[in-house]
């Protein structure tokens, strides 16, 4: 059911789902680092025992990322329709595609952060101990992965030469 969605085709088409463990990128070992150091310094402080400590400022940080990721949106959006425009006047159309199904790619991947950190920062308003320690942890790691690794797959995206060679006539 979810392959008859025309963007779900077109990331298996372009295999945009590697981009997660691809060995040749920068972001991922960056975002391993990250993740590690992040969930050391959790560890170390001690979060998940003294969590009431660190609460309101987890969710204050969320609610930080959360508008940070929807303006992220906009600027991908942007993007789409400036290259979009530009490529009336050049004739690669398969190089366009890949440029633009990695821009859907990422707005794809930052909509669903969204919305699964709105729902972290619900369950943080509670006053229930919903989880144990050890989903505690491995929801904090994927958390810091999923960001860490957006923020620099964005700037790989940038760097990337066929978006510097991607000229207009």
């Amino acid at each position: 059911m979810i392959k008859n969605y025309d963007s779900i085709k077109r990331f298996i088409k372009y295999r945009k789902w590697e981009d997660f463990y691809r060995k040749d990128s920068i972001a991922i070992p960056i975002a391993v680092f990250l993740t590690i150091v992040f969930m050391m310094a959790f560890y170390f402080l001690d979060v998940y025992s003294d969590f009431e400590y660190f609460q309101d400022d987890l969710k204050n940080l969320l609610l930080y990322i959360i508008a940070a990721l929807a303006g992220l949106v906009g600027i991908l959006l942007a993007g789409m329709s400036f290259i979009s425009s530009i490529a009336h006047t050049n004739k690669n159309e398969d190089a366009l595609e890949v440029i633009l199904v990695t821009f859907e790619f990422l707005s794809f991947i930052v909509g669903i952060q969204m919305f699964g950190f709105m729902l972290i920062f619900l369950c943080l308003s509670s006053n229930k101990a919903l989880i144990n320690i050890w989903l505690f942890y491995l929801i904090s790691a994927l958390s810091i992965y999923i960001l860490s690794f957006t923020i620099f797959y964005i700037i790989t995206i940038i760097v990337k030469k066929h978006f510097v060679n991607f000229k207009t006539k």
